[in-house]
């Protein structure tokens, strides 16, 4: 289990999310408004706390990884359609990673829109937290 599996599929899921495609970066921005800039946590539970599975070797075998999806664009409309693209592609959705077996994606937070003037136009950015959790197949 790797966490760049479990994070390129949710990156692969928001890229191939209908017309017109998503503009989607990994960690770093490489262009311009509107897009989504996705940064990732990968956290290791025990099964026995994460499940109620009892498992006496103690062994961190569920993955949880939340994915921080930041919908970026230069007006509150359009963020709020990026953000909207979003949550269709990951909300509920039961991705098949190799080896394990995943619950469907839920959606855990949101905050309130940042609006930043500080490069002399107007960016929103609108972010919304999502969680993808996996055990062994």
């Amino acid at each position: 289990m790797t966490a760049q599996l479990h994070a390129q599929t949710i990156l692969d899921r928001l890229t191939s999310s209908g017309a017109p495609a998503l503009t989607v970066y990994d960690g770093k921005v490489n262009g311009l408004p509107p897009y989504v800039l996705v940064y990732f946590t990968v956290v290791t539970a025990e099964a026995e706390l994460e499940m109620g599975v009892v498992d006496l070797t103690f062994d961190s075998d569920v993955m949880v990884v939340r994915a921080y999806c930041h919908c970026v664009a230069t007006d509150g409309r359009t963020s709020r359609a990026l953000t909207n693209r979003v949550r269709t592609a990951l909300l509920n959705w039961q991705p098949v990673i190799a080896g394990r077996t995943a619950w469907p994606i839920r959606h855990e937070d949101s905050s309130m829109p940042d609006r930043d003037e500080t490069t002399g136009s107007d960016y929103f950015d609108v972010t919304d937290v999502y969680r993808l959790k996996t055990i062994p197949s």
